[in-house]
């Protein structure tokens, strides 16, 4: 495009100053045109998936605008690429994006002060970028960033295709950055709002506008404008918000006036006015609480936490980050110890339940809903088979109580601050609204209970804060459990996920039905794990005894095929109860039997195999035959057919009785032979000797019907095959 500011080329905007009157943004008062100028850097930033290209419209209207004499146009470029080719090259981070932007200006800008414009993505690398080493390295050795023009960026996230993003780009280094609630972008957010509100910090005169596009399906609106004090709307979605089409066009008015902005207006200091009383400032300062805090409408906001909805409406959650940020940023007037102490407890909760809310387990509930649910998600519940169900749902149980008594001590310190208020400053504060209540349910009968958390007497004393940080408040006397009347059952007993004996409601009961089942499954599997794992004597039998006595296991036994032999190991528990490995044909013909005495150490009894197969002139030599991979693998198998067959609505689960082997995906059982991936496909015994079943199932990709098929004719063959149950 004709004056476009190409990468890396710094354009001088030199013109009059004449058009400044002709701004069809709203008009306020205007600095003077003769104030002495600054030399001003004006740097833009890409976003996700995009380049410089992208600010070649406003670049050139830039270049050609006659009000912004003294500002020099930038353009930063990184790396974001829905692809990264070669093996050497990566996608860097938002991090590594922030550490490069920061020594861009330091080396290749040389005006001593920076407005950064950026578009979607590029402001949360700026925000990280001032947050990480404007804030905490101070004396970077950089220009100083003035202004932070932020067009469409996703200060909550982005929903806008978020399915697709978890699919296909779960592990793109920024696209994850874009999730709803990105800790470590609120957390830039937070850091620089504190020091923006800090008189003596460094980024007192920073100023930050957020612009939102008013059709922008991909960034909504409150996600870019989010909680700062300056926003702005315009026409426009994602893309056309820095893509204007004339000089005209309110997304570059903004650009034009804030820089010539910058180049005029003297530096400021914040300062108070010397005839508002501390008292005055206190009174605001208070209702500024109430308001952030949702006070007025407080169950509404915060009791989906205390009930078994565990949500949160996303406004409420965004202004509870938003309340973070502000309060950090306090500069507190004189006097009121009590309340500031208050005001610092409450600091630290909500610090604590932030964190805990978005400790990877919330999802978005009907995004489509103007003011969208952020929900707990019970990540016990997989939608299908579950191994780890015990333990994902004692997890569930104590994140769900825990965020309940969080926002009982949220609330208990809510009322404190309110009545300290009263004491203090304002005998009338939300007096007619009342205290702050809570509806907890369902509970015992079935209902809701409403409840007013408020601390006892003699429970916050003189000189240590209520709520100091959250392991020494899970001590405390006030962190409750479910028998004590909270609505999410609470983890108790010495055994992991060990729950109440009784539930209170039908939800609790289905958790501990479910928590029953889920755990006789797991000891059972857990028996065949340990053979697996261990490979003794002991693990051997206990093995065999349970899945002969479940009916999952031969009552001959369960034999595992050598690699590249045509023999196998067959585990057997004789009629004795003793253990017995022996060494068979494909047919089920014995070569050898090795009776495992007990004391003798697993070792010895497959060195004993070992020689056996040596004898047998099957060994195919030095770590070609280890018993180890046999018994693993047979575990393994048996594992698996137990967890599958244990829901009996699943496809096939019927034909998974009385194995013998599993053969290259292939269990051989006394019926027949069945798929392991596909079990619902059966090929009974009396078919077997068919000889199109190879085609037939090669045409469907499976694999390893040959090697099946020839081990079960041989084992069904006339005389040679295991007797069944009934003896035929």
């Amino acid at each position: 495009m004709p004056g476009a500011i190409r990468d890396g080329e710094r354009v001088m905007i030199t013109a009059s100053n004449a058009l400044w009157s002709d701004c069809t943004m709203p008009q306020t008062e205007q600095p003077s045109l003769d104030s002495p100028r600054r030399k001003v850097a004006v740097v833009l930033v890409h976003g996700l998936f995009s380049s410089t290209d992208v600010w070649d419209e406003m670049g050139t209207l830039a270049s050609e605008d006659p009000s912004l004499k003294d500002a020099t146009v930038y353009r930063f470029s990184y790396s974001s690429k829905v692809l990264t080719r070669g093996l050497t090259t990566v996608t860097p981070t938002l991090d590594d994006v922030a550490d490069s932007l920061r020594t861009y200006l330091r080396y290749s800008v040389v005006e001593p002060e920076v407005v950064l414009a950026t578009h979607s993505q590029g402001g949360l690398v700026a925000l990280r970028m001032v947050a990480e080493h404007l804030v905490r390295q101070q004396g970077w050795g950089g220009p100083t960033v003035r202004l932070l023009l932020l067009y469409a960026c996703p200060h909550f996230g982005s929903s806008f295709g978020l399915r697709i993003r978890r699919v296909f780009f779960s592990k793109h280094a920024q696209a994850k950055s874009l999730a709803p609630l990105d800790g470590p972008t609120l957390q830039s957010i937070r850091s620089v709002v504190r020091y923006m509100q800090t008189p003596t910090a460094p980024l007192a005169d920073l100023k930050v506008i957020a612009v939102a596009g008013a059709t922008d399906g991909i960034v909504t609106p409150d996600s870019a404008k989010a909680f700062w004090s300056v926003v702005e709307t315009v026409p426009g979605d994602h893309s056309s918000i820095v893509r204007p089409s004339s000089a005209g066009d309110e997304s570059f008015l903004i650009l034009r006036r804030q820089v010539a902005e910058v180049l005029i207006a003297p530096v400021t200091n914040l300062t108070l006015n010397e005839h508002v009383t501390a008292d005055s400032l206190w009174q605001e300062l208070v209702d500024e609480v109430a308001s952030r805090l949702h006070f007025a409408s407080w169950d509404a906001a915060y009791g989906g936490l205390v009930r078994t909805t565990h949500v949160l409406p996303s406004s409420v959650l965004a202004d509870l980050h938003g309340f973070s940020a502000w309060l950090l940023g306090r500069i507190f007037p004189v006097g009121h110890p009590e309340i500031r102490r208050s005001l610092e407890s409450m600091g630290r909760v909500v610090v604590d339940l932030l964190n805990t809310f978005n400790d990877n387990h919330t999802e978005v509930a009907d995004p489509e809903s103007e003011n969208p649910y952020i929900r707990v998600a019970p990540w016990y519940k997989t939608g299908g088979f579950n191994p780890n169900y015990g333990d994902d749902l004692a997890d569930f149980l104590a994140h769900v109580n825990l965020l309940a008594n969080l926002t009982f001590e949220m609330t208990r310190i809510a009322n404190w601050f309110s009545d300290l208020v009263r004491a203090e400053i304002d005998p009338h504060f939300h007096v007619r609204e009342g205290v702050l209540l809570l509806e907890v349910g369902p509970v015992a009968h079935g209902g809701t209970e409403i409840e007013r958390p408020i601390f006892e007497p003699g429970e916050v004393g003189p000189d240590e804060l209520p709520y100091s940080d959250i392991e020494t408040f899970r001590a405390t006397s006030r962190f409750r459990t479910a028998s004590e009347g909270e609505p999410a059952a609470a983890v108790q007993g010495d055994e992991r996920g060990t729950t109440t004996d009784r539930g209170n409601t039908t939800d609790e009961v289905e958790h501990l039905l479910l928590d029953r089942q889920m755990r006789a499954l797991g000891q059972e599997l857990q028996v065949y794990r340990d053979w697996g794992q261990q490979g003794t004597r002991d693990t051997m039998l206990a093995a065999l005894r349970l899945g002969i006595e479940s009916g999952l296991v031969s009552p001959e036994g369960f034999r595992s095929p050598v690699w590249e032999t045509s023999v196998h190991l067959r585990f057997v528990l004789d009629g004795d109860g003793n253990a017995v490995i022996r060494i068979e044909e494909d047919g089920g013909v014995a070569l050898s039997d090795f009776a495992w005495e007990a004391g003798v150490a697993t070792i010895d009894a497959f060195s004993a195999l070992e020689e056996a197969m040596r004898g047998l002139g099957v060994h195919l030599g030095t770590g070609l035959f280890l018993p180890t991979k046999n018994v693993q693998e047979s575990a393994e198998a048996l594992e698996h057919a137990a967890r599958y067959r244990s829901q009996t609505l699943n496809s096939g689960s019927e034909y998974l009785t009385h194995l013998i082997e599993l053969v290259e995906g292939w269990y051989i059982t006394q019926r027949g032979v069945v798929s392991r991936e596909h079990p619902y496909y059966f090929i009974s015994r009396e078919r077997v000797h068919e000889l199109d079943w190879e085609q037939h199932v090669s045409d469907k990709g499976w694999e390893g019907i040959h090697a099946a098929m020839r081990v079960s004719r041989a084992l069904f063959a006339e005389g040679q095959h295991p007797r069944r149950a009934d003896n035929t």
